[in-house]
């Protein structure tokens, strides 16, 4: 019989299992110390600049490159999400070629091995992230970031409207959506040229880049195409203009205003943009280039109508076409100071395709009014009627005395006498000749549409009954 001191079986294999498991509570402490890149594998091309972000539960180092890879930064990061910059292009500057974005750093990246030849060669890279347990740097996460091929794309000219406040966009894309492709490559005095250029590789030091020709033999150059004979053509470059840098899509824009009259630009014009980077740049073995052109025209803004005077009728659109950015403001009103005046003011907003419309409603003027259209932005004026009201002429009616015979006996010869036709005084003959709206159309943009060819059929067919 057992006593009730005597331990069970199953109580001492309780009691080494628990032994043997306690050991693994330092599992639990690497957990606590446990940090992570948010994206194990990023890059981007070679000149531009790579973000790298780290979690970490307490202070970590994290490596980017390695001794094998030619270039070698470590950062000590702490508790909580820290965003670091690789720039790719400063690869060889130990206090640039990484920074910190967000986040905190302690101290500074040291930068072990920095780069020999300058911005980073294309390839893959090394990355981890360590922590220190019980005196020992361990791993925690590794990965890699990747430096790609880059290239000079294509140029295009855009612009935007005069009154536009550049320094309101609050990124590239802000921009681009404002900015409108040209007309034949045409600008109007005053408008903004906008150059768009796609290339890669830019964004570790475009823009601090000295486009007149910097350290980064870099420039952008505006050469007047079209002088004239034995003169010096007009040339400047482009590093005052306003500079805006998409990294996202590798976009680069610059902004130019063509009234600045340090630029000297005159209507008339025709310029060619030129972007280069020359062959002393490190990431480039022969010069590359990117071209664009365009013409500066006179602003002017054209109504569309025929006649003297701009004829209307209930609610009529009226506008036309302009040379001005698509996106420009046009301020067009309609007033009348006689016996029952009226001021509307509208605001009409260039299209697309340079075209803009106001639409006014005539409906309760009396028809025959005159009244004035203004656009006072460009200082015109146009001379307007409403619709509709008859015009009195005045037709001559001729009157004549019929032919009469009469018998002479004594001669026995029959005389004819005929009298002459006499005019009277002149009576008035009311016919209704009614103003009818021309080129300006009812709910539409102003042209030779079917309505105005209504106006026209009726107009000829009023005339071949007069004449019949």
């Amino acid at each position: 019989m057992k006593s009730d001191t005597d331990a069970p079986t199953w109580l001492v294999a309780v009691l080494l299992c628990s032994l043997a498991v306690a050991p693994l509570a330092s599992v639990g402490v690497v957990d606590a110390k446990r940090a992570n890149f948010e994206d194990a594998t990023v890059g981007d091309e070679r000149g531009d600049v790579i973000e790298v972000t780290v979690r970490a539960n307490e202070r970590a180092t994290v490596n980017l490159g390695s001794p094998n890879d030619g270039f070698w930064a470590q950062v000590t990061v702490p508790k909580g999400k820290t965003t670091l910059a690789i720039n790719t292009y400063r690869a060889d500057d130990p206090n640039e070629s990484v920074t910190l974005v967000e986040g905190g750093m302690k101290g500074k990246p040291e930068v072990r091995i920095p780069s020999e030849s300058g911005p980073l060669e294309p390839g893959t890279y090394d990355m981890n992230v360590t922590v220190e347990i019980g005196g020992e740097s361990v791993t925690q996460d590794i990965g890699s970031f990747a430096v790609k091929e880059r290239e000079t794309g294509d140029a295009e000219t855009l612009v935007l409207p005069a009154g536009t406040d550049v320094s309101a966009f609050e990124s590239p894309a802000d921009l681009r959506k404002a900015a409108s492709e040209t007309e034949n490559g045409t600008i109007a005095k005053g408008d903004k040229f906008v150059l768009a250029l796609n290339a890669s590789g830019l964004g570790g030091f475009i823009e601090r880049a000295n486009l007149g020709g910097g350290a980064e033999n870099v420039t952008v150059t505006f050469h007047e195409s079209n002088y004239e004979r034995n003169t010096r053509p007009n040339e400047f470059d482009g590093d005052d203009a306003t500079r805006f840098w998409d990294e996202e899509n590798d976009e680069l824009y610059l902004v130019l205003n063509t009234s600045d009259p340090e630029y000297g630009v005159e209507v008339g014009d025709e310029y060619e943009v030129t972007f280069e980077i020359g062959e002393d740049n490190p990431m480039v073995a022969e010069s590359e280039t990117a071209t664009t052109r365009f013409t500066v025209v006179e602003r002017r803004v054209e109504l569309d109508y025929t006649g003297d005077v701009l004829v209307v009728e209930n609610e009529t659109t009226v506008g036309g076409t302009t040379t001005l950015a698509p996106g420009t403001t046009i301020n067009v009103t309609a007033f009348d100071e006689g016996a029952k005046p009226f001021y509307w003011p509208k605001t009409a907003t260039v299209t697309a395709n340079r075209t803009f419309a106001a639409t006014f409603d005539f409906g309760g003027v009396e028809p025959g009014t005159e009244f004035t259209l203004e656009l006072r932005d460009q200082g015109m004026t146009v001379r307007g009627v409403v619709a509709g009201a008859p015009q009195r002429t005045t037709v001559p009616t001729t009157t004549a005395t019929p032919t009469t015979p009469t018998t002479t006996t004594a001669v026995n010869t029959t005389t004819e006498t005929t009298a002459t036709a006499t005019t009277s005084t002149p009576t008035p003959v009311p016919t209704d000749r009614p103003i009818t709206a021309q080129t300006v159309s009812k709910g539409g943009l102003p042209g030779f549409d079917a309505f105005a060819a209504l106006v026209a059929l009726a107009a000829a067919a009023l005339l071949a009954v007069r004449r019949g």
